[in-house]
């Protein structure tokens, strides 16, 4: 949505009968879109002396973006400094809005923490009503149930100030990787939050990579196949990351792509020189056992009819 301009050049009118009292106002207005999502307010107007009998009235900006259909006015009280709903422009056309209420008409107070999330985040997660979203180095937690809304003020550095390469929730905390750090934000919002290193020596490098089985984080490090319970990491199976190592393409490693379905992690990986994942590896959870498919894809997608049980369909957005 953006920030609105300030409130240009407003003038006075003399009028019978309004409630405006006398004395100095300032004015900030907001975008308001068709899903009912506000902007940031507007830098504040000058100050704007008002003496018995007048009125306000006000020049705004329209907004370039079609999704905005109104503005709100927010005004102080007279002489004051915090800024309070006086009214909407309910159109994105009508450039004047006429402020003539008394203080005690005056509504809610503006909000300053309406933020527009990052352009080109990496990496989104929901959790628990709010959107997380990896962006560089930082981790990006949006308003409660307002998923638009982005407060700089809550976002979160990783430890390593690397860069995110993936989120998953793991019962009451959320995990976030870099590629040599695993970093836990605990807590249940903005107020208790707290963010900090679990675990150093091994991170995740492929996103598509993760999965959550049984509450153990299921991930593909520089160093293989690995498990992360809370706070240590262990190798699933020796024999299984030697392979991977010896065989993966690792300038294309984070092109790999997992998916956990009857007992058994299966990784699709780009091997030799390919570029993409041409074969795939499994554990099998409930036997121990390990294997190599001929097969690879690098999306999975599960499906569940209620009827004929559940199925992983498996394509490729490479070859078809």
């Amino acid at each position: 949505m953006g920030v609105p301009g300030t409130c240009a050049s407003s003038f006075i009118e003399t009028a019978a009968s309004r409630s405006l009292g006398v004395g100095n106002y300032k004015f900030r207005y907001t975008y308001v879109d068709e899903d009912g999502y506000e902007s940031n307010p507007s830098p504040a107007s000058d100050a704007i002396d008002v003496a018995s009998g007048e009125v306000v009235t006000l020049t705004i900006v329209n907004s370039s973006d079609a999704k905005i259909v109104s503005r709100n006015i927010y005004r102080t009280a007279v002489g004051g400094a915090l800024y309070y709903y006086d009214g909407e422009v309910g159109d994105n056309t009508t450039t004047t809005y006429e402020s003539s209420g008394a203080d005690g008409s005056l509504g809610t107070q503006v909000a300053t923490n309406h933020n527009t999330p990052p352009t080109s985040p990496q990496i989104p997660y929901k959790r628990n009503n709010k959107i997380y979203l990896g962006d560089d180095d930082n981790l990006c937690i949006s308003h409660t149930s307002d998923v638009e809304y982005f407060p700089p003020a809550w976002f979160q550095k990783t430890t390593d100030r690397r860069k995110i390469t993936g989120i998953i929730e793991q019962m009451s905390k959320l995990v976030v990787f870099t590629e040599d750090v695993i970093n836990v934000l605990s807590g249940t919002d903005e107020d208790n939050f707290q963010f900090k290193k679990a675990y150093y020596g091994d991170g995740c490098i492929a996103t598509r990579s993760i999965q959550n089985i049984s509450n153990y984080i299921i991930f593909f490090s520089f160093n293989g196949l690995m498990a992360f319970n809370g706070s240590v990491v262990s190798e699933i199976d020796g024999r299984l990351s030697k392979y991977l190592r010896d065989n993966i393409n690792y300038a294309y490693a984070d092109s790999s792509c997992s998916y956990y379905y009857d007992d058994k992690y299966i990784l699709s990986y780009p091997k030799g020189s390919a570029t993409y994942p041409t074969e795939s590896v499994y554990f099998d959870f409930k036997t121990g056992r390990i294997g190599v498919f001929s097969f690879a894809f690098n999306v999975y997608s599960r499906w569940d009819k209620g009827s004929d049980g559940i199925l992983i369909k498996a394509g490729s957005t490479t070859i078809g």
